[in-house]
């Protein structure tokens, strides 16, 4: 890294003064001077091992790491909520369950991506017995996972 460093400002600084021995007049080589330090100065920051970034610079701050795991949660949580929405919906019109009849419970799971591993639903009264099957098929089906009912009395 140091050799290509040594050997990258030997050639920018060759490049330089072959421009400044060509360049007519002292208030031009003034202007290229400064560019040729301000492209050198850039060469050099280019190679600095940035490790440090925004949140480590502030006191106190979240790391980058925890605000990405919140993140995951946040939509973790929102998709496994809207999914047990669109399955009580489900239940709700076609199968004519009571809003207060059905518990819907979603497990999801995932690091980089989310991910619904199961589907666990309670039906409330034994009226709905004959919509179990038909109902565990139906989630199954649409999410590709598995999917428990269960009928509480």
């Amino acid at each position: 890294m140091i050799r290509r460093l040594l050997s990258g400002l030997a050639v920018m600084s060759a490049l330089c003064s072959c421009v400044l021995a060509v360049c007519p007049g002292d208030g031009i080589k003034k202007y290229l001077r400064f560019c040729c330090c301000l492209c050198a100065l850039s060469f050099i920051v280019s190679f600095l091992p940035l490790q440090t970034g925004i949140p480590d610079v502030m006191h106190e701050a979240p790391q980058v790491a925890d605000l990405t795991a919140d993140a995951m949660k946040l939509v973790k949580d929102e998709t496994a909520a809207r999914i047990r929405a669109a399955v009580a919906e489900l239940a709700y019109e076609r199968y004519g369950v009571a809003e207060d009849d059905i518990k819907v419970e979603i497990e999801c799971e995932g690091d980089a991506e989310v991910r619904i591993d199961a589907v666990r639903i309670e039906l409330y009264g034994l009226k709905y017995a004959f919509v179990v099957t038909e109902l565990k098929n139906r989630v199954a089906g649409l999410l590709g996972v598995g999917c428990e009912v269960e009928i509480i009395e």
